[in-house]
């Protein structure tokens, strides 16, 4: 691949199943996901290994879940992919190189209906309940941290500006 013939353009809708599996074999090792998945106990697939569920499993949770978030932000821009070829190309003659969400400051939340609109209420029924337990409780003190951080932030920049005046 040359750079000179990369593009990085928002992702094309027919890409979003490529991109999650880019994501998913990026991420399957990651402690966050693994914790997710659960013990080897509660997974419903029968080649557990003794850390847990196996790689397939939390291939294809993270491909699943994956490609359900990057749904709820398609056509928003925030979806960012590099692919090796013109913008000109078909589809088979481009071959997608790296992804990214990029999300600006004050991106609204997604909301349940969204969740629903996109067919993650379906995550129980594919994946157990539990891990779908693990993942909110995971995502609710994501964000309770990350409004404390920012909050913070605020609160220091704010004594900053006053010092200097």
């Amino acid at each position: 691949m040359s750079i000179s013939n990369a593009t990085l353009v928002e992702l094309p809708p027919e890409y979003l199943g490529e991109a999650a599996d880019l994501a998913a074999n990026a991420l399957i090792d990651n402690p966050i996901y693994t914790a997710i998945c659960g013990p080897a106990n509660q997974s419903t697939t029968a080649a557990d290994d003794d850390d847990g569920p196996s790689r397939s499993y939390r291939q294809r949770f993270l491909s699943w879940i994956f490609e359900k978030n990057f749904r709820l932000r398609s056509g928003t821009c925030v979806n960012r992919a590099l692919f090796d070829g013109s913008n000109n190309d078909k589809k088979k003659n481009k071959q997608l190189v790296a992804f990214f969400m990029f999300l600006p400051p004050n991106t609204p939340d997604v909301g349940l209906l969204d969740m629903l609109r996109v067919g993650m209420a379906a995550a129980p029924f594919l994946f157990g309940i539990d891990v779908v337990r693990r993942l909110l409780s995971i995502k609710d003190e994501y964000e309770r941290i990350e409004r404390i951080v920012v909050a913070d932030h605020r609160h220091h920049r704010h004594h900053r500006h006053h010092r200097h005046h």
